[in-house]
Parts: C-alpha cells; sequence; structure tokens
C-alpha cells in the first residue's frame, strides 16, 4: 500500500490522512472474509482483528460471501455515518475492517504518524 501511494508521489502521512476516508460508507462482506476465515494455516482468523468483533463479523457474513452479496457493514463502527477521528480510534481497538485499515498500525512508517 505505502508503494501504491508513493508511486502518486503521495506521503506516509497522506495515506494515513486519506485512509481516514473510510470512516464513512459500507464495505460488502466479500471484501474481507478472508480476515474472518482464511486468515492463515495457524489461525482462520486475523490475529490484527478483535476477537469478539470477527466473531459479529462471522455472524452478519458467511464464508462463501461473494461480490453479488447485497450484504454491507459499515467501515466504522464507532461512529459509521459521521466523518471523524473515531475510525483511528476503532484501529487502535483492532476494529479495522480491512486487512490495510489495520495495518496502518503495523507498518512502522505509518503507525508513528
Amino acid at each position: 500500500l505505502i508503494d501504491s501511494f508513493a508511486k502518486k508521489n503521495l506521503t506516509d502521512e497522506d495515506m494515513v490522512t486519506l485512509s481516514g476516508a473510510h470512516s464513512i460508507g459500507v464495505a460488502h462482506c466479500a471484501f474481507f472474509t478472508n480476515r474472518l476465515y482464511n486468515a492463515s494455516s495457524t489461525s482462520p482468523v486475523d490475529p490484527t482483528l478483535d476477537l469478539e468483533y470477527a466473531t459479529f463479523l462471522q455472524g452478519q457474513c458467511p464464508s462463501d460471501s461473494n461480490f453479488t452479496d447485497p450484504k454491507v457493514l459499515p467501515m466504522d463502527t464507532i461512529t459509521p455515518v459521521v466523518l471523524d477521528n473515531k475510525y483511528y480510534v476503532g484501529l487502535l481497538r483492532k476494529l479495522g475492517l480491512f486487512t490495510s485499515d489495520q495495518a496502518l498500525l503495523t507498518s512502522r512508517a505509518s503507525m508513528q504518524i
């Protein structure tokens, strides 16, 4: 992700700031079920995801979700219809819906911002 932003002459700070747009909006289950059922050979659930939140998401999104499934969930669980900093608060609580969201806290470059 950092490389993709850099190719567009955007900085790590730009990436973190623009990721905040995930404070509003929804996502189809198929975009994140890989974190719920197939994270790795040692753990079906992505360890960077809060386990209680993962259990909730599994109840909403079956493992066979596909891109035509109409089910959507908010990208920000704290204030899903408000553009604010709660998206980042959610990341600190391991509530990032996408791998790329939660990666903001595992990337040395972005976690210092």
